[in-house]
């Protein structure tokens, strides 16, 4: 809308720049639950509504865009951590369940799966499955320290559904297979 100020009235400027902010407060909206930010955009209409000439439009837009910018990417973040941790969680509470998978974890989290996947994959650099046989392996390593246990009870005990299925995952995961480990 500020390419070509000098063909289009004022007033038209400013009726554009009131649409543009009305669209971002209503994607702001979807993006930012917090209130109290809400409210802090609702500040820049008052500096566009403020504003006298072409110029100071076009400086107004620019801070509502940059703000509203910058809130959207702090509060995903906040969104991708909270994802995070509610995996995470998710994974110790039930790491002992045979079926774990994605689409169990993804309904048992009430979110979508292809969203929760990409999300840890971006934040934490592995899949959400590379990171249950991580979790699994490492309380595998906790039962087998203890020295009570056979592997076929561990692997009972982590989740694996048989032995064989535990070997190869802490065969991956820690590079020998369980039987040299301790």
């Amino acid at each position: 809308i500020f390419e070509d100020t000098e063909t289009i009235p004022q007033p038209m400027i400013r009726i554009y720049a009131y649409e543009l902010f009305r669209i971002i407060m209503d994607i702001y909206r979807e993006y930012v639950p917090d209130v109290v930010q809400q409210t802090k955009l609702l500040d820049y209409l008052n500096l566009l509504i403020r504003s006298k000439g072409v110029e100071d439009i076009k400086y107004s837009v620019n801070q509502i865009l940059q703000f509203a910018g910058d809130s959207i990417a702090h509060w995903k973040a906040v969104e991708d951590n909270t994802i995070i941790t509610k995996i995470k969680q998710y994974v110790e509470d039930n790491y002992q369940e045979y079926d774990m998978n994605i689409s169990t974890m993804a309904e048992g989290l009430q979110m979508n799966a292809r969203h929760i996947s990409r999300v840890f994959k971006e934040k934490m650099k592995m899949s959400i499955l590379d990171y249950i046989n991580q979790y699994r392996i490492m309380k595998a390593k906790e039962l087998m320290n203890k020295k009570c246990y056979t592997l076929k009870e561990v692997s009972s005990m982590v989740g694996y559904a048989d032995e064989r299925s535990f070997r190869r995952a802490f065969l991956k995961v820690e590079g020998i297979i369980p039987s040299l480990y301790t």
